[in-house]
């Protein structure tokens, strides 16, 4: 299982946080229509 990803600065303020739990692929992917909108927005906003 991933690890959570949290770098803090210099500053002691976080720069950057990414979250590995992903509820909605694959909870949604597996439905025909509501899938392919899941997949469509994952590419949209997840780079």
């Amino acid at each position: 299982m991933n690890q959570p990803c949290l770098r803090i600065g210099a500053d002691g303020k976080i720069v950057e946080h990414r979250d590995y739990f992903d509820f909605v692929g694959p909870t949604f992917e597996p439905v025909p229509v509501v899938g392919g909108f899941v997949r469509w927005l994952y590419r949209l906003f997840v780079s």
